[in-house]
């Protein structure tokens, strides 16, 4: 696909999509959720992408950030906190926390992927040129069959998992899953993603009230 989930997700998340596939799906489904903080509501949430190449990173980052933000929550990514490509360490994460009073970090990050290669043969064509003018010329036309190239297309799912961390003690207290198919349009994919989680995160109550 496409050179972003190619980039979220070689550098996103060290993945490539390279054909065209026209259908696309995506679903979430939360994996795990800590029974002592779910009625804990979080209000400035650092985003985290976990990437190699750091466009990739970034645009995660500001697409799950804006998505997060509302009028009670504050969501900033990772990069511009720690101003521009920096190694995301946990020794930052924490000066980060500490410099900015996030009460709660959100990480991304590949989990699999698998990819499926689908051949469809090309059709034969027959082109036919005229080659003389002389009505006495029976044979006057060439006969061409051409062979249309066959059509390849690489169909890409890949799992994201995010997982949702309280600040102050730096304790994991949700994840889920994100289940992604492969999209023609980069900048909508990484949108729909980002919305997706930051949705089911609104409603399993961790932001937004």
């Amino acid at each position: 696909m496409r050179l972003l989930m190619r980039k979220l997700l070689i550098g996103l998340f060290a993945v490539s999509f390279v054909a065209a596939c026209s259908s696309s799906s995506m679903r979430i489904d939360r994996t795990f959720e800590d029974p002592g903080y779910v009625d804990n509501v979080y209000s400035n949430v650092l985003v985290i992408a976990v990437a190699a190449d750091y466009n990739a990173r970034a645009r995660f980052e500001r697409a799950m950030a804006t998505a997060l933000s509302s009028q009670s929550t504050n969501a900033v990514p990772y990069f511009d906190v720690a101003g521009g490509d920096q190694e995301i360490t946990r020794e930052k994460i924490l000066a980060a926390i500490e410099a900015h009073g996030y009460d709660a970090v959100v990480v991304t990050q590949l989990g699999s992927q698998k990819s499926e290669v689908s051949v469809k043969a090309g059709t034969k064509k027959t082109k036919v040129v005229r080659r003389d003018e002389q009505a006495v010329d029976f044979f006057r036309y060439n006969y061409e069959t051409l062979n249309e190239p066959n059509e390849i297309n690489v169909a890409m799912q890949v799992i994201l998992v995010t997982d949702f961390f309280e600040a102050g003690e730096a304790k994991r207290i949700w994840s889920a899953e994100s289940t992604v198919s492969d999209k023609d349009n980069v900048s909508y994919l990484i949108n729909d993603t980002a919305a997706m989680i930051a949705a089911k995160l609104n409603k399993d109550g961790l932001v937004g009230h």
